[in-house]
């Protein structure tokens, strides 16, 4: 069940015995590795990623990756995407007079599902039969495969720009491009949705000021002389409505502000978490309570404010409060 073979070079063992192949996969699972024999042919397709490496990077990838892979992903996304383009295969099938080819079909339908699962990204591919990517992944992985098994002398052959390495090139530069297409454009959402929430809290800090007793005489970096004793308080609710440091609109809700930065402000600067050694320990549970739920909220319904802007009020408490925020809420999508 298992034999060998030798090829110019190294010793090819294959094998398909149940317990050689659980040794292999399992009980040492550390001594059997992808190694350059795999990644070089495949590194101009599939880099540095989860398929193509070993070790930690490789035990990294899979760890963040297998959430995407969850029972509650299933139970919510991943079945939704999946029965969504069902339909389509199904509903492209029933359109279809003659002959069509299931393997392409079923081609579409997989890179689309997996598009939509892992970047919120169709590929499109089963609306555009035709689509330049799909056509581009499957020839990019004829030519490589090529490389691994029969050509030996793909190296010089892509230095030289020989055989199928000049296509190969042009395919690959098409995934490439169509790959930081998306990455940009998660990226912009991102940005946009972290703009939005640093602009509420510049104006609406959770803690609108808080202070700290002077234990002995100082003297503050503007001059300013502290005596011992001296209650000094800082305002983060003042201090994200000055102008010498938000400009002449510093009291406009603007979230575009924060995308024209070159750097962040710093804690001190934008102090609505607190600084230093005292700052807020839940900052990021924080960031992302607030940044799932606003995308969920604004994504699944439409908000209207129920009374005069007027009449919404503070309500005095250790951290900001409000006397109420009547909102209604109609749904725009459905689960």
């Amino acid at each position: 069940m298992t034999f060998a073979y030798t090829v110019p070079g190294k010793v090819v063992l294959i094998t398909v015995d149940p317990k050689n192949i659980e040794h292999m996969l399992k009980t040492n699972f550390d001594n059997y590795v992808k190694g350059r024999v795999f990644s070089d042919p495949f590194f101009d397709l599939l880099g540095k990623g989860i398929f193509n490496v070993d070790g930690e990077l490789w035990y990294h990838q899979r760890k963040t990756s297998s959430k995407m892979f969850t029972k509650k992903q299933f139970e919510t996304h991943i079945s939704k995407v999946v029965a969504g383009n069902t339909a389509k295969v199904t509903a492209l099938m029933e359109r279809e007079k003659g002959t069509f080819d299931m393997f392409q079909l079923m081609n579409r339908f997989t890179l689309d599902t997996i598009g939509e699962i892992g970047f919120s990204k169709s590929i499109g591919s089963l609306e555009n039969a035709s689509s330049p990517f799909l056509s581009a992944f499957d020839r990019s992985q004829q030519i490589l495969i090529q490389r691994f098994w029969t050509d030996p002398f793909w190296k010089i052959e892509r230095l030289l720009g020989l055989g199928a390495e000049p296509e190969l090139k042009v395919h690959l530069r098409l995934l490439d491009e169509y790959a930081r297409g998306i990455v940009r454009e998660l990226q912009e959402k991102v940005a946009q949705g972290e703009a939005v929430l640093d602009e509420g809290l510049r104006l609406h800090p959770s803690v609108p000021w808080d202070g700290k007793v002077a234990l002995n005489r100082d003297q503050m970096p503007d001059g300013t002389i502290v005596p011992a004793g001296c209650f000094v308080q800082y305002v983060p609710y003042a201090q994200g409505r000055c102008r010498q440091i938000w400009g002449e609109d510093c009291c406009e809700f603007r979230p575009e502000r924060w995308l024209e930065m070159t750097s962040k402000p710093s804690s001190f600067t934008f102090s609505a978490f607190n600084a230093g050694p005292r700052e807020c320990l839940g900052r990021r549970l924080a960031e992302m309570e607030m940044a799932m739920l606003l995308a969920t909220v604004v994504r699944d319904f439409d908000l209207h404010l129920e009374a005069p802007a007027s009449s919404i009020q503070y309500d005095s408490q250790l951290t900001i409060g409000m006397r109420g925020l009547p909102l209604s809420a109609k749904q725009v999508r459905t689960k």
